[in-house]
């Protein structure tokens, strides 16, 4: 269990992510939720007298974590939910979407600060995504190499990714221009090519380098292992 985060303008009074236009609100706690945690079968239609699960005491506690405090040597310790370490965002709930989260929201930063010259009409599509690639990019794809992305949390870099190819290339969505199109003007990969390419090429170097690592991944165990499943599992 981990602690839920209010994301967006109106959070979800169940699962505290941020509704859309598909929702409905609790007549108690005056909150909207998600057609998905609504427990309403069905199509979603306004109920005047509509509890959440929350209210009826259905839904997953917002504060999920077994233990807050720890006790070392006489000190209490709080327990983070998360927390950064390097640069890149480590959840206690596991997963890496906290740090894509984290990283787009960077690379956001130094998109807008580099807007000026990446949407300057003096300066070459190409030169635009050379820049792009190397400070926006640079910043979005950082600590890549420990990820294990989801398929949400790739469509997460995706729609940040297109929207600020798009925002280079004053193309708008109802243009209905292709998104290979953009990348073939501005010279540079998809956003999930790129990551997986940087990954491998981190795979190069560490299988190339002479420390303790390679003697563990060419480790070979003694003896011979019977034939089927391993003892206790199932």
């Amino acid at each position: 269990m981990d602690l839920l985060r209010d994301t967006g303008a109106f959070p979800c009074s169940v699962c505290r992510s941020g509704v859309g236009v598909n929702s409905i609100q609790c007549s108690i706690c005056k909150l909207w939720v998600h057609k998905k945690c609504s427990a309403i079968k069905g199509r979603l239609v306004a109920i005047p007298d509509y509890v959440c699960p929350r209210c009826r005491g259905h839904a997953r506690p917002i504060d999920g974590r077994p233990v807050t405090q720890v006790d070392v040597d006489g000190t209490l310790l709080d327990v983070e939910a998360s927390f950064c370490y390097l640069g890149d965002m480590l959840c206690s709930g596991g997963g890496c979407e906290l740090a894509i989260i984290t990283r787009c929201r960077n690379a956001w930063g130094k998109f807008k600060k580099l807007l000026p010259i990446l949407t300057s009409k003096h300066v070459s599509l190409k030169t635009r995504g050379k820049l792009f690639n190397t400070c926006v990019r640079s910043a979005m794809l950082y600590g890549r190499e420990t990820w294990a992305p989801t398929v949400s949390d790739l469509q997460r870099m995706r729609r940040n990714d297109r929207s600020m190819i798009r925002w280079i290339c004053g193309v708008k969505p109802i243009d209905e221009v292709p998104t290979e199109t953009l990348h073939a003007k501005l010279g540079i990969l998809e956003v999930t090519k790129a990551l997986c390419t940087k990954r491998l090429r981190w795979f190069g170097h560490v299988s190339r380098a002479s420390s303790g690592i390679n003697d563990i991944l060419d480790f070979s165990p003694p003896g011979s292992r019977r034939r089927g499943r391993p003892a206790g599992q199932k």
